[in-house]
Formats: C-alpha cells, sequence, structure tokens
C-alpha cells in the first residue's frame, strides 16, 4: 500500500490519514495539475444547472457543469459566485476529486472515495448516459419505459424533456436508490463536433 500525503491543513491531514490509511489504495496530493487530454476541446456534449443531494443524514445542492470527453467524465460543482470549486474526473476506474482546498484525491474505488470525501455516490459512467436519458448498455436494466428506468440499483426518472440543438434531451433527472435522491436539473446543452 502507497499513500502519499501532502495538505495545507493539518487537521484535514490527520483525518485523510486515518481515513486512507486504513482503507489504502490511494494517492493524494496537494496543488497538483493533470497535463492537458489530447482533443480536450472535443466533448460529447457538455451540460450545466444544478444539483441536488438529498437523504436522511444531509442536503447538498450546488450548481455544476458535465463534461462527457471520449476518454473522461468530467464534472465540476460550485456554490453562489462560483466559490468553493469541486471537480470530479472519471477516467476508466480511476476517479479524481480536486478539492476547493487545493488537494487532490485519486483511487480506484470510486463510490467509497465519494462516499468518504463528499458524503454521497453515484455510478458516473453510468450517470454519463442516465443525464442523456437512456440506460448504460454495459449494465442490465428493467422497469424500462420512456420517462423512466431502473439500472445498477438506482431507479431513474425522465419526466421533464426539453429540446436542444434539434435534440430531445431531459431537462430534470431524478436518480433514486435506498433514501438516496439526486435531482440534476439541466438548464443548458451544448453538443460537440463528435456527440452521438
Amino acid at each position: 500500500m502507497k499513500v502519499v500525503l501532502r495538505v495545507k491543513n493539518p487537521l484535514n491531514s490527520l483525518l485523510i490519514k486515518a481515513f486512507f490509511s486504513f482503507y489504502g489504495g490511494f494517492v493524494i496530493s496537494g496543488c497538483v495539475s493533470a497535463p492537458p487530454e489530447v482533443g480536450a476541446l472535443e466533448y460529447h456534449y457538455r451540460c450545466t444547472g444544478r444539483f441536488t443531494f438529498v437523504n436522511e443524514a444531509q442536503a447538498f445542492s450546488a450548481s455544476y457543469e458535465l463534461s462527457k470527453y471520449p476518454t473522461r467524465l468530467e464534472i465540476q460543482f460550485w456554490g453562489p459566485l462560483g466559490q468553493g470549486r469541486t471537480r470530479l474526473v472519471g477516467r476508466d476506474k480511476l476517479l479524481t476529486i480536486d478539492l476547493p482546498s487545493g488537494e487532490r484525491i485519486e483511487g480506484m474505488d470510486a463510490e467509497m472515495i465519494m462516499v468518504a470525501v463528499l458524503g454521497w455516490s453515484v455510478p458516473l459512467e453510468a450517470l454519463s448516459d442516465w443525464i442523456l436519458g437512456r440506460p448504460d448498455d454495459e449494465w442490465p436494466v428493467t422497469n424500462h419505459s420512456p420517462d423512466s428506468f431502473t439500472q445498477l440499483g438506482w431507479e431513474i426518472d425522465l419526466g421533464h424533456w426539453g429540446e436542444s440543438s434539434g435534440r430531445l434531451v431531459p431537462a430534470r433527472v431524478v436518480v433514486v436508490r435506498g433514501d438516496s435522491k439526486i435531482v440534476l436539473v439541466i438548464q443548458k446543452w451544448m453538443f460537440g463536433s463528435i456527440a452521438h
């Protein structure tokens, strides 16, 4: 097990060190920028709007931008006036989270990392299809209708639709599993040259 820690806040450092020394398999560092990806501007699609997560323990709401690229999914969240920006990047099985403090957290168990760092999780690769109003074709789907389906234990409701660039696209996506509920309100869609 290799854990590298370089964080600014000593209390955060102790808490993160304690958690990840138990679970292992992560790399955490501060103020790290990834090199730009070849063709980084060639996205399949991008959407912006409001994100809300609610369960029995907490509620979280923020503005978001979700971008689907050929080899990665990127989601950014921020509060009023752009404050507290958090960036999630899913690439294959690797998840990277850049926190507002400048800390970077990376690991292969995306669900565990998201719960530990953010307090909630959702399957990112599947979400990149769900937000388009369709199931992820890599996983079984049940209860499939034009406005809803169930996949990976999540119930996806697509009751609100709109149009963008001549495409029928969801305007609101509700994702529910147990007591966890995620609502994505999509206010703007943009499709790139390689959209499919």
